[in-house]
């Protein structure tokens, strides 16, 4: 994450996009320690009752354990899955560019 924060959460400020950790489970003390280590500024939610994932049908969950990244547009649809620990940011970059330039 530390690395979306400065390549792709900076650079687009003002824009539509907007980046949302989300952590699943209870355990609020990880959560907030996870954010401070890795100084992203974007939002965390807590989603200590999986109602977030549920939401999107725990898309992806089968391929990966926890990390997921998810780019969703803004009608809620899932347009991308990323499984590593960071996406790679040019490609990232790229598919949050094409859903920006979209009507």
């Amino acid at each position: 994450m530390p690395r979306v924060e400065q390549h792709i959460h900076q650079a687009l400020l003002g824009t539509a996009y907007t980046p949302l950790a989300v952590h699943v489970g209870d355990d609020v003390p990880n959560a907030v320690g996870s954010k401070r280590s890795t100084k992203i500024t974007f939002p965390m939610l807590i989603d200590y009752d999986n109602a977030v994932v549920d939401a999107y049908n725990r898309i992806g969950e089968q391929l990966t354990l926890f990390p997921l990244a998810y780019l969703i547009d803004k009608k809620g649809i899932v347009r991308h899955i990323y499984k590593e620990t960071e996406p790679e940011l040019t490609a990232l970059r790229a598919d949050i560019d094409a859903l920006l330039a979209e009507e």
